[in-house]
């Protein structure tokens, strides 16, 4: 089998039957995701041999969004997003070509097409989020985060905790979050953040791609770590994709998925609040946030 027969049985066994493929001249595939993008259009990834390496690419799609969006310049939001996850994933900026794209050896070719349409999907569904001024930046979980809070009053920790917390970030000036506190941990202090976010209504794959824009503002520190707690019982058949998505990001954007929905996984989740707040290493937060309410 050649290379290009290769390629189309990967894409078959491993994406999904609904992956639309056709030819390119010049030994490629282009491949048309079940995704739209921010206009409704569909969403699609070139790749081309070139004797052992495979090259991806966007086709210019994202440059040709961030033009019409005015989001092209380096200092825009949309932008340091892309350079953040180009970052993140290893991908090239080609400027000349205003293409993003991804040079990889045959061998890796399988986990590279993946990344690769991961940040493409990224890119092409949140440049709108980023573009929102700060103060029009709702939770995406209001629902889920009352839930969070009830079981934290339960253990009695709710007064401990620092609520309506802003992330200053990159991508987005302030981030709403939902529950915020410190640990010190050998003179090193580890930020912790809470962010609850619901699946089981409307806009499941629209809040999966703000946490990843979230992720990469969240990253900026290896001391700072984002959780991130998600409901997706429900009718909405968006959830599971959302979810994957999500769990596709987090090992190398650094946070933690917990559902809700979960026993064992809920449990786990506040367990560790738990820990966190009442423990040693918690001692110098509660004693900072006690003084912090005193004063309020």
């Amino acid at each position: 089998m050649d290379k290009l027969g290769q390629l189309r049985e990967y894409v078959q066994k491993h994406l999904c039957e609904s992956v639309v493929i056709n030819p390119i001249r010049g030994e490629g595939l282009s491949l048309q995701i079940p995704y739209r993008d921010s206009d409704g259009d569909p969403i699609k990834v070139a790749i081309y041999f070139n004797h052992d390496l495979v090259l991806l690419s966007d086709a210019g799609r994202i440059s040709g969004h961030l033009f019409a969006l005015g989001q092209h310049t380096q200092d825009t939001p949309a932008f340091k997003l892309l350079r953040n996850l180009a970052k993140a994933y290893r991908l090239k900026l080609d400027y000349d070509s205003g293409r993003v794209v991804s040079t990889v050896s045959y061998d890796r070719m399988d986990q590279a097409i993946t990344d690769f349409i991961k940040v493409i999907i990224t890119m092409l569904t949140a440049i709108p989020h980023v573009r929102v001024e700060p103060h029009r930046l709702k939770p995406l979980g209001q629902r889920l985060r009352t839930a969070i809070r009830e079981q934290y009053r339960l253990a009695n920790i709710v007064d401990l905790i620092e609520h309506d917390y802003i992330l200053h970030g990159q991508a987005v000036d302030s981030w709403p979050v939902d529950f915020h506190w410190w640990l010190r941990r050998n003179d090193v202090v580890e930020q912790i953040y809470i962010v609850a976010v619901d699946l089981n209504v409307a806009e499941a794959l629209s809040k999966a791609t703000k946490v990843t824009a979230l992720a990469l503002d969240a990253r900026r520190l290896n001391d700072d770590h984002l959780r991130v707690v998600v409901d997706s019982h429900g009718a909405d058949s968006d959830s599971s994709v959302a979810i994957a998505l999500m769990k596709n990001h987090s090992e190398q954007l650094r946070f933690k998925i917990y559902d809700f929905g979960q026993a064992d996984e809920k449990q786990a989740f506040l367990r560790q609040s738990v820990s966190e707040i009442v423990g040693e290493l918690g001692g110098p937060w509660r004693e900072f946030w006690q003084k912090q309410r005193a004063l309020t």
